[in-house]
C-alpha cells in the first residue's frame, strides 16, 4: 500500500542520513585522537620506540577509517537503491520531482565527497606521523 511505501522510503532516507553522520563522525574522532596524540607527545616528548608506536597505530586507525568509510558509502548507496525502486511505485508527480535531480548528479557529488573525506584522512596521517617523528626526545 501507498503507506507501507512511504514507511519504507522514510526509512531509507533516514538510514543514508545516519550513514553520511557517522561518515563526518568519523572523520571527527580521528580528528581528535590525532590531535590528542600529537599533543601528548608535545607535553611530554616520546621516546624513539614510543612515538614509532603511536604513529604505527594512528596509521593503523587511519586504515580502519578508510575501510569504514567506503563501507558507509556502499550501504548508503543500498539504501539509494531501495529508494529508488520504491519511487517507481509512487505516483506519476513523485517520480516527475525525483527526476528532477539526474541519479548521476547525486552519485557524484556523494563520491567526491567521499574522495575529500578520504584524502583527508590521508592527509591528516600524513601530518600527524610527521609530527610525532619531530617530538623524539
Amino acid at each position: 500500500t501507498h503507506a507501507e511505501y512511504r514507511v519504507l522510503y522514510e526509512e531509507a532516507a533516514g538510514n543514508v542520513l545516519f550513514g553520511k553522520r557517522q561518515q563526518w563522525r568519523l572523520l571527527e574522532y580521528f580528528t581528535l585522537l590525532g590531535l590528542a596524540l600529537v599533543a601528548l607527545g608535545a607535553m611530554m616528548p616520546f621516546a624513539r620506540d614510543v612515538a614509532n608506536f603511536t604513529a604505527g597505530f594512528l596509521s593503523l586507525v587511519a586504515i580502519v577509517t578508510l575501510c569504514v568509510l567506503v563501507m558507509l558509502q556502499r550501504w548508503q548507496a543500498h539504501e539509494q537503491e531501495k529508494m529508488e525502486h520504491i519511487a517507481g511505485s509512487l505516483s506519476n508527480y513523485a517520480r516527475v520531482v525525483r527526476r528532477l535531480k539526474p541519479r548521476w548528479s547525486g552519485n557524484f557529488h556523494r563520491y567526491v565527497i567521499l574522495t575529500a573525506m578520504m584524502l583527508y584522512v590521508v592527509i591528516l596521517d600524513v601530518v600527524f606521523v610527521r609530527l610525532l617523528s619531530d617530538i623524539i626526545q
